[in-house]
């Protein structure tokens, strides 16, 4: 029997919740599209297509590849940190 470790990413990773406010920038910075309240995400790496509305969150990995999280589920996920992330990291 495998003995599992938890463990937890310790990247800093830029994540957004989109509002009303923000929703053009967003889809500016994810390179995407507006159709109404929804941000449209073209994947080519993957060949997939993903949306994301307002509320949900962002965030891009390490990889450079964008992920949705509904905000429901955002803090079981992921924990905001006091640094701000910067380009360079």
């Amino acid at each position: 029997m495998l003995d599992f470790l938890s463990v937890r990413e310790t990247d800093i990773l830029p994540a957004v919740k989109i509002t009303k406010e923000n929703i053009n920038e967003v889809a500016d910075w994810v390179n995407g599209a507006l159709k109404g309240d929804t941000v449209i995400i073209f994947d080519e790496k993957y060949d997939s297509t993903y949306k994301a509305q307002i509320g949900d969150w962002i965030i891009r990995d390490g990889y450079g590849d964008f992920n949705v999280c509904e905000d429901k589920y955002f803090d079981e996920a992921y924990e905001i940190t006091d640094k701000d992330y910067r380009e360079d990291n």
